[in-house]
């Protein structure tokens, strides 16, 4: 198996919390700050030219200080990596007429001698930042490489929300780079994980976000991070228009290239194979009659891999997104629930006893959200025992979570709840079973490696 094949293979996650921990925003720019001082050190460059350098190299410290060190000189290699000129010159502050806006201004020169007015650097530099999300910018001149340093940046723009904009593309930049860390999904949480290795881990942030180290991405057993990046990238590519192709468009019998009807005539010429046929019973036109009779297997015999591979993508995806809709809708137990545990907790029955409606509510968003990877899953497997096994967990497990999530959502009051506690347990119990199985023969398949995917989706 090759290494990309590798990649496309689920691996179970470590739950270990000790393999890593977590940074705030401050720490990991204390972090930044340190790299930069040990650059510093040896090239002796400005502040903003070091942090310049260390983005150039992807935040490798050895990295440039091997490339520094085979070059000539210090003023050589700053020159090749575009942070200083080839010439050094004085900044101007004499007024003129600005060559962006033709106003009448103090000019303010770059150490290339390319010269503009405060607006226009302003309003250059915050176009870069907030719209193009740039922490790397040239000087504006079309055919100038020199990098803008960090001191340069903060003397022309004085909005604190570009600023804050650039430190935390600058922040951002430093994360994206390391393979040790990963920025935490959670809505504004801002923290990102610290990993002492490069396995995958379930990590659990202290926000509440459970994700996984390896891709960022919600966690997703079984289906692997590879296989994850393709399933999404499909859904974004094809999802807003398989249904239009799959109503308005038909293939060519002969050479199957899609084809819209934009005329009323059913005698349909391709215009790739020139190939001439009926448009309601797809057969050749030579020779046709009695396209009025509907036969099943002849029009399936006809579909084409084009056809039927967006027929499975339809399929699977459907289910996919049911399942994360009910997933997002279920989210509203867990206030329904607590609300009813209070309620117990003012009762006989007490807060503790209660608990196991909480716990309830955790294994049926853990199932619904195995299950909808599920079918992200399935829809790249081949037809085999293998997947037929797979299969029969799959609906093992969908019809236990769908029993557990009628009971849960059933308008019940504290005496019903009471007297439901086995059945809930019992349910959780099933529930949990079933999801260890089908996850555990999804490892196994791909510690045995009898997993077999369809090549043309991949």
């Amino acid at each position: 198996m090759s290494s990309d094949e590798d990649d496309l293979e689920y691996e179970e996650m470590e739950t270990d919390k000790k393999e890593y921990e977590f940074l705030s925003f401050d720490q990991i720019r204390s972090e930044i700050n340190d790299a930069i001082t040990s650059v510093q050190s040896v090239i002796e460059a400005p502040n903003g030219v070091c942090r310049i350098l260390l983005h150039k190299y992807k935040w490798n410290e050895d990295s440039l200080l091997e490339r520094f060190y085979e070059s000539p000189d210090t003023r050589a290699f700053l020159v090749a990596a575009n942070v200083v000129p080839k010439e050094t010159v004085s900044s101007s502050g004499a007024n003129g007429q600005c060559e962006i806006c033709f106003e009448e201004e103090e000019m303010v020169e770059l150490a290339c001698k390319h010269r503009a007015c405060r607006s226009c650097w302003n309003g250059y530099l915050t176009q870069k930042i907030m719209d193009e999300r740039m922490c790397e910018i040239k000087c504006m001149m079309p055919d100038c490489q020199l990098i803008m340093e960090d001191e340069k940046i903060h003397e022309f723009i004085s909005d604190p929300v570009v600023l804050a904009t650039y430190e935390k593309l600058t922040v951002d930049s430093y994360v994206q780079a390391s393979i040790f860390l990963k920025w935490c999904p959670g809505v504004e949480c801002g923290r990102a994980v610290k990993l002492e290795d490069c396995d995958r881990h379930i990590v659990i942030c202290p926000c509440g976000m459970m994700f996984c180290s390896s891709c960022g991405n919600d966690t997703h057993e079984p289906i692997s991070c590879g296989l994850l990046k393709l399933w999404l990238k499909r859904q974004e590519d094809d999802s807003e228009t398989a249904n239009w192709i799959n109503v308005h468009t038909k293939e060519c019998p002969k050479c199957h290239v899609a084809i819209e009807k934009n005329q009323g005539c059913n005698h349909m010429t391709c215009r790739e194979c020139k190939h001439q046929f009926c448009w309601l019973c797809m057969k050749p036109w030579s020779g046709h009659a009695n396209c009025n009779r509907y036969e099943d297997a002849e029009r399936i015999a006809q579909q084409s891999i084009t056809r039927s591979n967006l027929e499975r993508f339809l399929f699977y995806t459907g289910r996919y997104n049911s399942h994360r809709e009910s997933l997002e809708h279920e989210k509203k137990l867990k206030e329904t629930v607590e609300f009813k545990i209070r309620q117990l907790a003012m009762s006989d029955y007490g807060w503790v006893d209660a608990q196991y409606l909480k716990r309830a509510v955790e294994v049926l968003a853990d199932s619904r959200k195995t299950l909808m990877n599920t079918f992200a899953f399935a829809f790249y497997l081949e037809k085999d025992n293998n997947s037929i096994i797979f299969e029969s967990n799959q609906s093992d497990l969908q019809l236990a979570t769908e029993s557990l999530s009628r009971i849960l959502g059933s308008d019940l009051d504290v005496d019903q709840i009471s007297a439901l506690k086995s059945t809930i347990q019992d349910s959780c119990r099933y529930v949990d079973s079933r999801r260890v199985v089908l996850l555990e023969h999804c490892e196994e398949g791909v510690n045995k490696g009898f997993w077999n995917y369809c090549k043309r989706l991949l």
